[in-house]
């Protein structure tokens, strides 16, 4: 399954993970669930024994068999499908609410191999949360991790700010619909000041979250200087907190794609975006940012790093990007660019 795939997913989960507990389907798999060292066994009722079972198999840790478990789930036929050594670096368990918190009692046992991990929609409290952030602190391998639709609240969502404090190797974190509430946006901004990791965040998919919420994580974005991507959308954001992000883009140089919400059939939620709009400023700093801004702060660039600038901002067919870069730099007005250049 492809990354591009994940958001169909999401959108599917709830409907998805109702019809399998409705008819009691039963856990199967396809051979080509796991291929290319990619394992998508999503939406398959698995429970948090069933969770620990596959782990082990990828771990290659010897399982037990109790004479006494004779039921049959499926969870056979996905192990008969995992013959180890084989590394696996995607791990996706979307949609299997079973698995718990009590399934994150054997999260140890994820390989080392893998990268790319997704534990989204399956029924994860704040204790959960806890038990996976305390393996997470000491991960070296996983760099994207996504937990939405899980339940974390605001203390689930204090244990991912401790963790995103100490882990270096997380670039995305995807935290939809976790029902994170204000106070868990101030300690998620509290670990943004001090994180030096993390690419991109995804904050979306609740109605409840609102412009309060946008100016609690305001002061971990000033502070940050690695982020490129914050994910906002299906929220109640307003204009008000496009203005926020304005302000706060003049001088952030990292920040390179923001999603916030565009309803554009609810007059009351809808968020103006033509020109001289404050989104239309906003996307005006985040282009700049994209074609790399912050050299204005280098000192040491070399001309010939302005002129990769410039190329990059004349791809965007608007002469206010290219202008930027003129401006701040008036060498470049004197260089004749080839046409391979243009």
């Amino acid at each position: 399954m492809t990354r591009a795939n994940d958001d169909t997913v999401a959108r599917a989960a709830p409907a998805a993970r109702d019809a399998t507990e409705d008819t009691g389907e039963q856990a199967t798999m396809k051979a080509e669930d796991f291929k290319d060292g990619k394992l998508w066994i999503g939406f398959k009722s698995l429970n948090d024994n069933d969770f620990k079972r596959i782990l082990q198999k990828l771990s290659s840790v010897r399982e037990r068999r109790h004479r006494k478990c004779q039921r049959y789930d499926g969870v056979n036929a996905i192990l008969s499908l995992l013959p180890p050594p084989k590394p696996v670096h995607y791990l996706n368990f979307v949609g299997n609410s079973k698995i718990g918190d009590s399934g994150m009692e054997h999260i140890q046992l994820v390989p080392d191999s893998v990268t790319d991990f997704d534990l989204s929609d399956c029924g994860l409290t704040a204790q959960g949360a806890r038990l996976l952030c305390d393996f997470l602190k000491s991960n070296t391998s996983i760099t994207r991790m996504i937990m939405w639709g899980n339940k974390i609240g605001d203390k689930g969502a204090e244990h991912i700010a401790d963790m995103l404090r100490v882990n270096e190797t997380i670039r995305m974190i995807c935290l939809n619909g976790c029902e994170i509430g204000l106070q868990g946006f101030q300690h998620l901004s509290d670990a943004l000041a001090v994180n030096n990791t993390l690419r991109a965040i995804d904050l979306g998919l609740d109605e409840d979250i609102n412009d309060e919420h946008f100016r609690k994580l305001l002061p971990g974005l000033k502070a940050n200087r690695c982020l490129e991507t914050l994910e906002m959308t299906g929220t109640t954001m307003t204009e008000d907190s496009v203005k926020c992000m304005e302000a706060l883009l003049h001088d952030n140089f990292y920040l390179k794609r923001l999603a916030f919400p565009q309803h554009h059939f609810d007059i009351d939620m809808y968020i103006p975006h033509g020109p001289g709009t404050a989104w239309n400023r906003v996307q005006y700093w985040l282009t700049l940012n994209r074609c790399n801004r912050k050299i204005v702060k280098d000192e040491d660039a070399k001309l010939s790093d302005w002129v990769d600038c410039l190329i990059k901002s004349s791809k965007y067919k608007r002469v206010d990007f290219s202008y930027f870069f003129l401006r701040n730099k008036p060498e470049l007005m004197s260089l004749h660019l080839g046409a391979d250049d243009r």
